[in-house]
């Protein structure tokens, strides 16, 4: 019953009313978890995450996945930790049985909300080991380390797991207390940026306050814990911005700066493909009012999406620059907006940024030879 009533829909916009309760849109090109101010999140593809990770493998010549789950099992217990920071009085009564499993119910809830995946708490296998089932994970590994980081947020003491399928998008996940963490764990941690303030001014619900493009792109699946974008029929989810910059920074370390390139040109081809998909892809003449209006109709979404706030954008004399405030990783908005330019425009072209004061980077696309 009281889950039926945190998904009860909005009678205004039709979103489910604890959407607008857990999530918050800035005026700033940003979006995040209304508990938690300093992390900021961003909607994105499902399937985007899965192919720059595996473009990376192939980058690098072995699995990575390590790192993400590494990553998000720090991203997780820090999201959780700076609760009970804001909470003197929650952190005082996690160490109760009946607060832990509440704890764990509205973990489970945000999963949902965050189309993460659908899960629940399963039994006690010890004091200290515990049980999850999960069902259609978007990835096992972020899943994985984020179920481990709640562990290691109410017990303060490192954990690892092991996972099994029981049938078809459906596991059961088992966390049990490890001596230490892998070293690499302690090295993918990255604080957020300062946040300008701005002057985006996004149309809402006049009952719950979400963004009306918001309500009209996504349908939350409580029952499924996916969130599916209506107008292409793709899988969404809510990241953590700071989950897969700590991985990137890793392998640069090991391999050199060329790894931010190959994100460049992975995140590129993954738009230029994702605009097929969607019927939007055009032809249109470089410096066009028809490319400048096509540009504007898909940057509109970026605030909706936590990407930033792009400010400007101006298209004229063979070249386009594009101001973002607040970008949520600087290579990955280079990636969208050179795939926007190429898969929009047609032309072959690079991009090179720099930044304009504090979290305002200003993006320029070039056709060689002009």
């Amino acid at each position: 019953m009281f889950r039926n009533l945190l998904y009860r829909e909005c009678r205004g916009c039709g979103t489910p009313w604890i959407v607008s309760k857990l999530y918050k849109w800035g005026n700033n090109g940003t979006m995040g978890i209304k508990f938690q101010d300093i992390r900021r999140m961003a909607l994105l593809n499902a399937s985007m995450y899965d192919d720059i990770v595996e473009d990376m493998n192939l980058e690098v010549g072995v699995p990575i996945w390590h790192l993400v789950y590494e990553s998000y099992r720090n991203v997780g217990r820090m999201s959780l930790e700076g609760m009970f920071d804001k909470n003197s009085r929650l952190k005082k009564l996690k160490k109760y049985k009946f607060v832990r499993k509440r704890i764990g119910t509205f973990f489970n809830e945000l999963a949902v909300v965050m189309g993460v995946c659908h899960s629940r708490t399963g039994e006690r296998l010890s004091n200290l080991s515990h049980t999850a089932y999960i069902k259609n994970p978007f990835n096992l590994y972020c899943v994985a380390g984020s179920v481990v980081s709640a562990l290691e947020a109410l017990r303060g003491i490192p954990y690892d797991c092991k996972w099994e399928e029981l049938s078809l998008n459906e596991y059961k996940i088992t966390v049990m207390p490890l001596d230490e963490k892998p070293e690499v764990c302690q090295r993918l941690i990255d604080e957020p940026p300062t946040i300008l303030e701005g002057d985006v001014s996004l149309e809402r619900c006049k009952s719950c306050g979400v963004p009306l493009r918001a309500a009209e792109l996504f349908e939350w699946q409580k029952d499924e814990g996916k969130l599916i974008n209506r107008k292409s029929g793709d899988r969404w989810c809510a990241f953590v911005t700071t989950s897969l910059r700590p991985i990137i920074r890793e392998l640069a370390e090991e391999l050199g700066d060329g790894i931010y390139d190959s994100l460049v040109a992975s995140q590129s081809e993954w738009t230029i493909g994702h605009l097929g998909r969607l019927g939007i892809t055009i032809d249109c003449e470089t410096g066009s009012k028809e490319a400048e209006e096509a540009f504007l109709a898909y940057l509109k979404d970026f605030p909706v999406f936590g990407y930033g706030n792009p400010s400007s954008v101006k298209i004229e004399d063979g070249s386009c620059s594009i101001t973002i405030e607040n970008p949520f990783y600087e290579e990955m908005v280079a990636g969208i907006l050179l795939g926007l330019y190429k898969g929009l425009i047609g032309e072959e072209a690079g991009i090179r940024w720099k930044a304009s004061g504090e979290n305002k980077v200003v993006y320029s696309i070039d056709i060689p030879g002009e």
